[in-house]
């Protein structure tokens, strides 16, 4: 049984025709997909919205692989509500399970970032929240997401490895699980796909940005799995 994690799509109501089809080579290679947070993006589009948009082509695709879905940062249970029964068979916080031998942890991740992302991206959120979606909120988070796409498209992917978000990966591996245990944590969140064998840690990363990852989970096997899309 092949399950892979996506996580960061940050899906809103502008249609993306390559990244739909990435994510449709995505799920229709596995049998089962875990969402890891962050599949709709709250501070761009209503749920309401994003449901009724071009986006909700995949959603029959997510149903027929039995996807469970976790809650994140950018749609969180209280925005969700019910609605993920539109695009998943089961939702929660986290997801636990085992394959061959190996136990895995499945989290968002950005409960364990809680102050450890440097006070302006702090500042930056807690406006954002505060402003209930206001034009300057968007126009403020239009220009930070700008910021990391010109970083992708400058620095390719050295960009998430010479600043702070490898920081935050760091931090992640370090409460990861005991390597004894053999119970792998997996998460999201810091848009940086990583995999580590020692401290039993990954990240699924982010498609985004033309850049594609995602964790596979196959016989026991954890691997991580990177794409130009």
């Amino acid at each position: 049984m092949k399950t892979i994690v996506i996580s960061d799509t940050h899906l809103d109501k502008k249609f993306d025709k390559r990244k739909f089809n990435f994510l449709k080579r995505t799920i229709l290679s596995a049998d089962k997909i875990i969402i890891n947070g962050d599949f709709w993006d709250s501070w761009f589009v209503t749920i309401d919205d994003f449901l009724i948009s071009k986006w909700q082509d995949i959603f029959p695709l997510l149903l027929d692989k039995d996807t469970f879905y976790i809650y994140g940062n950018h749609d969180p249970q209280q925005l969700v509500k019910n609605n993920w029964k539109y695009f998943a068979t089961a939702a929660g916080e986290y997801y636990d399970y085992h394959d061959g031998g190996t136990s895995v942890h499945i989290c968002h991740g950005d409960s364990f970032l809680l102050g450890k992302r440097g006070k302006i991206f702090e500042i930056y959120a807690q406006f954002v929240a505060m402003t209930n979606n206001s034009l300057a909120a968007k126009i403020l988070s239009r220009f930070m997401h700008l910021v990391e796409y010109l970083g992708y498209k400058i620095f390719g992917k050295k960009f998430m490895t010479q600043n702070k978000i490898s920081k935050k990966n760091n931090y992640l591996q370090k409460i990861s699980r005991n390597p004894q245990s053999n119970e792998w944590l997996i998460c999201g969140d810091t848009h940086h796909a990583e995999l580590d064998n020692f401290f039993l840690h990954a990240n699924s990363g982010c498609i985004h940005y033309g850049q594609g990852s995602f964790v596979q989970i196959e016989n026991g096997q954890v691997s991580l799995v990177k794409i130009d899309y």
